[in-house]
């Protein structure tokens, strides 16, 4: 189900504890679109929202970075997600391969990945092993991608499409309903068509949910591999 609006207005009509998994990431960088809307008290409707959606057990994905101006957002809503009830489970990075520049700071090479769970222990968890030298290993929390076309086609908040499926892997199994609540370009309603989940999209802007919409129609030409290394992507922040 995608639906066009504001995720805090839709999501009232949402039943309670019906959704398994949350992975999104909200606007950030000061994106135009969403300036006027993303404020403190607007985030708190979400979060709270989101709680009383979730399952127990459920889990929230919330993919998040400080820029210079949001004076340490991330831990702020983190915090704000534990005073509503949620668990930290884990905080995980994603590491870019394509940092984000800046004249006056080190690379911005990371966002903030933080897994929430309603209840002590998600409902699931399923821990992925990758292949070194013919062995399975366990992964480890910091999480490194290449930035796929999907930031190419839409705008610079996007993340690869490989993020959002490892994140539906370990935290929910087929069946599973998976909801979105910033759609934007449709990369975690992709993922989820991808292993079989079902999935609520939510966005406000047209241009992003017409975006989201033709990809996830067409799931099938999808593919989680193809990086694009271009600095031009990315805009030098000043201050």
């Amino acid at each position: 189900m995608l639906k066009l609006g504001d995720c805090a207005k839709l999501m009232s009509a949402l039943p309670d504890a019906s959704i398994d998994l949350v992975v999104t990431s909200p606007p950030f960088d000061g994106l135009n679109e969403y300036k006027k809307t993303m404020t403190w008290d607007y985030f708190r409707e979400v979060s709270s929202g989101l709680f009383r959606v979730v399952k127990k057990g459920g889990v929230v994905v919330w993919i998040s970075r400080d820029t210079p101006e949001d004076k340490s957002i991330c831990f702020r809503q983190a915090t704000s997600f534990i005073e509503d009830g949620f668990f930290l489970h884990d905080t995980m990075i994603h590491k870019r391969v394509c940092p984000l520049l800046s004249k006056i700071r080190y690379k911005q090479a990371f966002e903030y990945m933080f897994v929430l769970s309603k209840g002590s222990i998600p409902n699931t968890i399923n821990l992925i092993q990758d292949l070194n030298k013919n062995t399975r290993v366990l992964r480890d929390n910091i999480w490194t991608y290449t930035s796929g076309k999907e930031i190419v086609q839409t705008h610079l908040s996007s993340f690869p499409l490989a993020l959002a499926l490892d994140h539906i892997r370990s935290w929910s199994k087929e069946g599973d309903v998976v909801f979105d609540p910033f759609l934007r370009s449709g990369t975690t309603g992709v993922a989820a068509m991808i292993l079989g989940r079902q999935f609520i999209g939510f966005e406000k802007e047209k241009k992003y949910f017409t975006i989201a919409e033709r990809r996830i129609k067409n799931w099938e030409t999808e593919t989680a591999d193809e990086p694009c290394f271009s600095d031009d992507l990315y805009e030098a922040w000043e201050i």
